[in-house]
């Protein structure tokens, strides 16, 4: 709880030598043609990595 909120927090960490590889996927992943004109993606982010 934090100032009478509940609050659910994930922390994640990444290390240099990852980081190329998650912001590739990343970006493809967030890309416009990724989403269908509803606003659902085509591909799971999963799928880019």
């Amino acid at each position: 709880m934090s100032k009478g909120h509940n609050r659910d927090t994930d922390w994640f960490s990444v290390i240099d030598g990852e980081w190329p590889q998650l912001d590739n996927a990343m970006r493809q992943w967030l890309a416009a043609d990724n989403f269908t004109a509803d606003g659902q993606q085509r591909r799971t982010l999963e799928s880019f990595r």
